[in-house]
């Protein structure tokens, strides 16, 4: 569930160089096995039940989150904002289609709190538009390091 770790982690507009000194958070979280339970929000309140996934999180993911964001996908991605502390990181993207036949743009915002380098916690809204229907949810995140990656984890 690495797009759940997108949202917490986002990636940079700018330079390469700018952005991987930007967007590394070394010292914030520590690479290994992370255990990530997130459950969804529609917009009339409705919860969904939790989900539960497992994820090999490795340094050079935590040093460089725009891999995250550069997949199969045709989606642009355009980070407006990302602010972080010593303890949290608050983003919003704006992803747009990149093929003409396809009409879907959105907007992804979040806030991620830092509970030492094992744990963090927090909210990802997502609001989108596919053929002019508007869609929006909430995820609540809950995310905790269950240990070291074994070489059936990648």
């Amino acid at each position: 569930m690495r797009v759940l770790f997108v949202g917490c982690l986002c990636i940079a507009a700018a330079s390469p160089a700018a952005a991987a000194d930007q967007y590394d958070l070394s010292g914030m979280i520590r690479p290994g096995l992370w255990e990530t339970q997130t459950q969804q929000i529609a917009s009339d309140g409705t919860a969904g039940p939790v989900e539960t996934d497992r994820d090999c999180i490795t340094p050079s993911d935590i040093q460089d989150f725009s891999s995250f964001v550069r997949g199969d996908d045709d989606n642009s991605v355009t980070v407006e904002e990302f602010a972080r502390g010593d303890d949290f990181v608050r983003y919003r993207m704006r992803f747009a289609s990149d093929d003409p036949d396809v009409d879907v743009n959105g907007m992804l915002s979040g806030d991620m709190q830092f509970e030492g380098q094992e744990r963090y916690r927090g909210t990802m809204t997502f609001a989108m538009t596919v053929q002019n229907k508007s869609f929006e949810s909430k995820t609540r995140i809950d995310a905790r390091r269950i240990g070291d990656c074994s070489e059936e984890d990648f």
